[in-house]
């Protein structure tokens, strides 16, 4: 899948393998990639922030990314 946000000059690319784990997360721009994390807060308790990266090893982990 790849994908923008708003008007950002990066450009997305999110990959699944066949069981849809996410094996690769990255962003381009001016042709240099960057890897990529998803930081999750919760809208019910701001306390509770995680940081998933891509599979393998990947995973959520408590903490900002």
């Amino acid at each position: 899948m790849v994908f923008t946000i708003e008007n950002e000059d990066y450009v997305f690319s999110l990959v699944l393998d066949e069981d849809n784990h996410l094996t690769g997360f990255t962003a381009t721009k001016d042709q240099v990639t960057y890897d990529c994390s998803i930081h999750l807060k919760s809208q019910l308790n701001s306390q509770v922030i995680l940081c998933c990266r891509p599979y393998p090893p990947g995973g959520c982990v408590e903490g900002p990314c």
